[in-house]
């Protein structure tokens, strides 16, 4: 619980050089720090919530804002055995060889 808390505050006290934290990097750190608490052995350093690019871009983070806030409302049990945490694990943006992050489809993790 302490490391959703850190990471909801981080998100809110750290502002991006185009203003404030996109609405769906915020559910999505939420998210990731809510699984990272639930799911045994689940590594968040898979899934990528920052934004990449300048103020005119923006690249789209792990997990949807649906999905987001569908896993913030399960609770730790609802996460492991729905499956839900080896989903979201999978939810991964694929890093290509020339440097660039490119969003890669994968499906819904959270219905």
């Amino acid at each position: 619980m302490l490391l959703r808390w850190l990471a909801l505050l981080a998100a809110l006290v750290l502002p991006l050089a185009c203003g404030l934290i996109p609405q769906d990097e915020l559910e999505c750190e939420q998210a990731v720090s809510h699984l990272a608490e639930c799911c045994p052995g689940f590594q968040t350093q898979r899934l990528v919530c920052a934004t990449e690019g300048g103020c005119g871009s923006h690249t789209s983070p792990s997990l949807d804002i649906g999905d987001s806030e569908c896993l913030n409302r399960l609770d730790c049990n609802e996460l492991r055995l729905g499956g839900y945490c080896v989903a979201a694990q999978s939810a991964v943006r694929a890093h290509h060889s020339d440097g660039e992050s490119h969003d890669t489809p994968h499906p819904a993790v959270c219905p």
